[in-house]
């Protein structure tokens, strides 16, 4: 059955879930009160791997198919933005979590890492995002789907025809809905430098465990992408000149010839992380809603996965 859809949120969960709702013939509207590139996922690296997240029982379900739609827009999309990199997972613990891996052909172990630690060899999507949000942005219009500029403070103030609202707006979301378990912000800060030139760096290395600080490096189309911190509670959206040197210095420790490359931009955005991911539906004041929420570090990690969850609540 067709039916009148507004969704809440425009970053890269809201944009897919959007997407597939317009693809299964629903009509729906996406309203948000900021443009793209002030979402959290604009900021975000953003490389398949799920950080800081839970998502619960379906965790292998929603990885396994946000990564075949990557491939798909991969092969059949080169202007989406979307690349597939070598890269390097480092572990730092005695029991590792490489669940993820059961996803992910041809990973390899590997000893090429720091003494004292274990790691992983992958070859996962990254994700341009200066491109890839405005490619998805563009795909979902094609759908039909309409956009509309403004903050909804509850789903009363979703348009009275609207049948269905769903609830994918990172933090705002607990603000719209009651929920046991809020949504709490990770800030999350970044500098991306310049990645051009004979010794540009083509893998990608995550240390989340290093010691002297969250450490990972994301080459994409436009830059390199050097991170970060994982502040729990913090909500300042200054990037922070002796956090950003920290990064730069934990990151020149993997690839030395960083030092002293241009900064091309610093970016900083607020995770929104929940104990375990909310893909749920309920009712309120007699309206079907749809939560879609919590998704930490892993927004474009399980955003199809997430599409496709939703899509089975309608």
């Amino acid at each position: 059955m067709k039916r009148s859809v507004t969704v809440i949120g425009a970053g890269v969960v809201g944009l897919s879930i959007a997407h597939e709702l317009a693809g299964a013939g629903h009509a729906v509207t996406v309203c948000s009160d900021q443009p793209w590139e002030q979402t959290c996922s604009a900021t975000a690296g953003a490389i398949w791997f799920p950080f800081e997240v839970d998502g619960g029982a379906d965790t292998e379900v929603m990885l396994r198919s946000t990564l075949e739609r990557f491939e798909s827009i991969h092969d059949q999309h080169v202007d989406a933005g979307v690349d597939f990199r070598r890269g390097t997972v480092v572990e730092r613990s005695t029991v590792v979590d490489r669940e993820w891996t059961r996803v992910v052909p041809g990973w390899k172990e590997t000893t090429l890492v720091p003494p004292g630690t274990t790691g992983v060899r992958a070859t996962v999507p990254v994700i341009t995002m200066s491109v890839y949000l405005p490619w998805l942005r563009a795909a979902t219009e094609a759908r039909g789907v309409r956009f509309e500029s403004r903050t909804i403070h509850s789903v009363d103030e979703a348009e009275v025809a609207d049948e269905l609202v769903v609830i994918a707006a990172g933090l705002r979301s607990t603000r719209l809905i009651d929920d046991e378990s809020p949504v709490d912000p990770v800030r999350g800060q970044v500098v991306r430098i310049d990645n051009t030139g004979p010794d540009s760096v083509q893998e990608w290395l995550l240390d989340e465990h290093n010691p002297a600080g969250l450490t990972y490096v994301i080459p994409r189309r436009d830059c390199l992408v050097l991170g970060g911190t994982a502040e729990a509670g913090e909500t300042d959206l200054t990037p922070d000149a002796a956090v950003e040197r920290g990064i730069i210095d934990r990151c020149a420790d993997y690839f030395p010839q960083i030092r002293g490359r241009e900064v091309v931009s610093r970016g900083v955005g607020l995770r929104p992380r929940r104990p375990v991911i909310r893909i749920d539906a309920t009712t309120v004041d007699g309206r079907r809603v749809i939560s879609a929420y919590g998704h930490g570090g892993a927004g474009v990690t399980l955003s199809w996965g997430t599409a496709e969850q939703v899509l089975t609540l309608v």
